[in-house]
């Protein structure tokens, strides 16, 4: 069997795909090729999940929001058994339907305020294709170390714990300074701690002048890259983003940090994570209102030596 997968979305959402076609290839045994983000086809690629991968942004693929998809995409479509579409966008389904009778919509995420993990309704949706099996339920447990690397990779003794103080909202961000009083616990407890930034992270930079220390700031390239950096480290702490997501993926002792969002929809899968999010009375709202509470205790509150507990652990 051949399937093709159209991923958009941010890189949380294709990550939440990829485990997804985890379980149809697990099920069908097939040969897929992406439409997606450069990035997340290269690292798909990499843990030998997809066979191909093309951007979805090339203009061969933008054809289908036009009047006449391109010929190669229309080859591409035409030639596979399966078309699963991750995407809220009608348009882009009704393009695919009219060159496949075997398309599927796949909604990257449940509705706001449902209070369903996204993989879950991810996997509903493909067994009622008939593309995972339905006697397994929605359960991913034992699917967990698909993509492992961490446990394969061999990593010196003194491997750095990673920090990734960004994400794609400053609503979801954990106060810089509070990064900085972990990156001090770690220091004091022997470990060596590295601060990873993307391109979207610069204003980040500022912040660090405040701080008491002067941490070595990595900012890797690609998601490949960024790949290589976490199998060569310890552990990796990081608010709610795809960069978390990555590296729950991988396999690393992820300290996931909650404030806003919803854990039960977006806590990250993997097998050595651990949620981290403050005391807090109110509902998350990220997803349902504009801005965060006044007092930001569900981020505030998280105290460093509760996570700084969990990386110590990380062999």
């Amino acid at each position: 069997m051949n399937v093709l997968a159209i991923i958009q979305g941010a890189l949380g959402d294709g990550v939440m795909a990829l485990w997804g076609l985890q379980a149809v290839v697990e099920h069908t045994g097939c040969s897929l090729t992406l439409f997606c983000a450069p990035g997340l086809g290269a690292l798909a690629k990499e843990l030998g999940l997809a066979q191909a991968a093309f951007p979805v942004q090339s203009p061969e693929i933008a054809s289908l929001y036009g009047p006449a998809p391109s010929p190669w995409v229309r080859e591409q479509i035409q030639a596979r058994d399966r078309v699963l579409v991750f995407s809220f966008s009608q348009d882009l389904f009704s393009a695919v339907q009219s060159l496949s009778n075997k398309a599927y919509s796949v909604p990257p995420r449940p509705q706001p305020g449902e209070r369903v993990h996204v993989l879950d309704r991810m996997v509903e949706r493909l067994q009622k294709a008939g593309l995972v099996d339905p006697k397994a339920g929605t359960s991913y447990s034992h699917r967990l170390h698909a993509f492992d690397l961490y446990a394969r990779t061999k990593r010196p003794a003194d491997a750095p714990v990673l920090l990734h103080p960004g994400s794609g909202s400053s609503r979801k961000n954990w106060p810089l300074k509070s990064f900085g009083n972990l990156f001090d616990a770690l220091k004091e407890k022997g470990i060596s701690g590295k601060l990873v930034l993307g391109p979207d992270d610069h204003g980040l930079e500022r912040g660090l002048e405040a701080w008491t220390s002067n941490p070595e700031v990595l900012r890797p390239q690609s998601l490949l890259e960024f790949k290589d950096l976490l199998t060569a480290s310890r552990a990796y702490a990081g608010n709610d983003s795809g960069a978390t997501h990555v590296a729950a993926m991988l396999g690393m002792p992820t300290a996931a940090l909650f404030g806003p969002s919803d854990p039960v929809r977006w806590r990250p899968v993997g097998p050595r994570v651990q949620v981290f999010r403050g005391e807090c009375e109110s509902a998350p709202c990220f997803e349902t209102k504009e801005k965060n509470c006044r007092d930001g205790k569900c981020l505030d509150s998280i105290a460093p030596g509760e996570i700084l507990a969990f990386l110590e652990l990380a062999p």
